[in-house]
Parts: C-alpha cells; structure tokens; sequence
C-alpha cells in the first residue's frame, strides 16, 4: 500500500514538473512575429576621414501597438560583444534617450535612431521585442 502512494506521489511531482517546465519555457520567448530593417538616414554631415555621416535607423514593424513594453537593440563589432549599442526603448517614450538615439512611431511601425556611422559600418546587429507580460520574442539578427 505504501509503495502505491510512493509512485502515486512520484508520478503527481513529475507531472508538476513538466508541466511547470512548459510554462517556464514558454513565458521566456515568444515567435519573433515582427519585422525590421536598418537604414540609413543622412546628417548632412562630413567626418574627418571625408565621409558622409549617417544616423543609423531600426525601422521595426510591430505585431500590435497594444501588448509592447520595450524594443531592445544591440549592436557591436563581434557576434554576440554589444560593445557598440545596446538601449531598451521604451514603448512610445521618446525622453530620456541616450546620445543620438531617437524614437518615432507611426502606426505600427517603430523608427528607432541608433547612433551615427559612415554608411561602411559592419556591425552586428540583435533586436528583440518585449511584452507588457514581460515575455520576449527571440531576437532577430542581422551581420
């Protein structure tokens, strides 16, 4: 009788396991169901080495306006190193922003100025959305 419980009980704390583990896992990432681009936008500016500078644009195409919290930006000289850019904008504030980082939303689209460069730079790139439940999508990359 007492072996019964045991596996009884054994198989209720598995159970609970999984199950937890599933929801664990699920509340860390969400589908990456967003789109993005990073362009160019001209300063009118000239730097030393005579090249034009250019701030450096993430234009991300939400899923919704709604559930949004932060739109989180990395940006560095090596896969993984975010030694160049790494901000969570906060969704539709635009105040408090670091240097040269600016926040404009239109709709469903989200233009976010990063920093200014030569139109040259070769820098990774990792964007991430993060929701009011404080879920995140996977990040998206671009090298």
């Amino acid at each position: 009788m007492l072996m019964k419980h045991n596996i009884a009980l054994i198989a209720f704390i598995c159970s609970i396991f999984i199950i937890g583990k599933q929801n664990i896992a699920s509340a860390q990432s969400q589908p990456s169901n967003f789109k993005y681009q990073l362009i160019y936008v001209s300063t009118g500016f000239v730097n030393m080495q005579n090249d034009s500078v250019y701030s450096r644009t993430c234009c991300v195409e939400l899923p919704d306006s709604i559930n949004i919290s932060k739109i989180i930006v990395k940006a560095g000289t090596q896969e993984k190193l975010y030694d160049i850019f790494n901000y969570d904008f906060i969704f539709d504030n635009n105040t408090g922003l670091p240097s040269e980082a600016t926040y404009f939303r239109d709709g469903l689209k989200a233009y976010l100025g990063l920093f200014n460069t030569s139109q040259t730079d070769m820098y990774h790139y990792e964007i991430t959305l993060e929701y009011v439940d404080g879920t995140q999508t996977e990040p998206k990359y671009w090298y």
